[in-house]
């Protein structure tokens, strides 16, 4: 699965310093290579990636070579879309959705990531 430079690929060793090493709001999408639905959430990640760059980071994290996080985040089955801010995941989206979905979380965490 291709990515450009603007979705981070995360793993077990780099999570916790790209997830929790920043201010910004992360969005992680937890994927397989296995599931067809993962391959169709590519390209919206990279289109919303581009879009909010400097306003949210967003990586992919592969459950299958990544268990252990995957396991930490009880993530069972793919795609599921985690939320984080202020290293705490603060929403949980399961299975494949509308781009405007996930535009709507990204809005949300936005305004309150700007709002001290």
């Amino acid at each position: 699965m291709g990515t450009t430079d603007a979705v981070i690929e995360l793993s077990d060793v780099n999570f916790d310093e790209e997830v929790f090493g920043t201010s910004e709001p992360v969005l992680v999408e937890c994927w397989s290579d296995r599931s067809y639905a993962c391959r169709e959430l590519d390209g919206v990640l990279e289109e919303l990636a581009q879009r909010y760059s400097g306003q949210v980071k967003i990586g992919r994290l592969d459950v299958d070579s990544s268990w252990q996080t995957a396991e930490q985040y009880e993530i069972h089955s793919t795609p599921v879309v985690l939320v984080f801010q202020n290293n705490r995941v603060v929403e949980r989206i399961e299975g494949t959705h509308d781009r405007s979905d996930y535009e709507q979380a990204i809005h949300e965490v936005i305004s309150q990531y700007w709002v001290i």
